[in-house]
């Protein structure tokens, strides 16, 4: 049976008249080693490259295996391409989230944080924002990281791995607009899990995060 993923809301952005080329530019620079190590963790772990693709092919598409290639139908690799909504922050073991939160901190001492505002919209800002700019920030790293060994086993249970159907997808600078496509369903999904074996202080650190991003639980 299928399972009908919510597109939640569309994002559009445009970037501020104030956000100079050059600010842009000096911005983006100050950028390149937080991203360096980011795409360096993704090829480190393939599991971290390819889950969300193998999990669509696997509920979505009729699949081969040949010589360990995942094959699928066109169409539906197509549409799943399309549907750029992958939300990866509970993949990340803690000594890769403290390694970009390094990075994350490092552009703000590069770019300063008044470059950084002004340039907010700007693809590659807005990716490292939405991505770390929770989890990072110095009031609450220190409070994510006591909650992070528990989310990550609870999200590796069974139980809560068929809920990463619902934000299977690409990660990719650039592909955010369409960045809250099934991250409610998958809330709701791992809820329980992160309830029973976490807690309420935990699920209120998944519900900031998730707020954070850009994705609102209310609606």
């Amino acid at each position: 049976m299928s399972v009908k993923i919510h597109d939640g809301e569309l994002f559009s952005y445009q970037l501020s008249t104030g956000c100079t080329k050059e600010m842009q530019n000096r911005t983006r620079s100050c950028l390149q080693p937080l991203m360096i190590t980011w795409r360096n963790i993704r090829e480190r772990r393939p599991l971290l490259k390819n889950y969300d693709k193998l999990l669509m092919c696997y509920h979505l598409c009729s699949v081969a295996s040949l010589d360990g290639v995942i094959i699928c139908r066109m169409h539906e690799y197509d549409n799943f391409i399309a549907n750029n909504t992958s939300f990866p922050i509970y993949k990340y073991k803690r000594e890769e989230l403290l390694e970009l939160c390094d990075g994350y901190a490092n552009l703000f001492m590069c770019a300063g944080s008044e470059s950084i505002t002004i340039c907010l919209n700007d693809e590659m800002v807005r990716f490292a924002r939405d991505h770390f700019g929770y989890i990072c920030t110095p009031q609450n790293i220190k409070r994510f990281m006591k909650h992070h060994v528990c989310i990550s086993m609870a999200l590796a249970d069974t139980n809560s791995e068929k809920c990463q159907m619902f934000i299977g997808g690409v990660a990719e600078p650039g592909n955010d607009q369409n960045k809250c496509r099934g991250v409610r369903q998958y809330y709701d999904c791992i809820k329980w899990e992160i309830m029973q074996k976490c807690g309420n202080e935990t699920l209120k650190e998944i519900e900031a995060s998730i707020n954070e991003y850009g994705c609102n639980l209310r609606t």
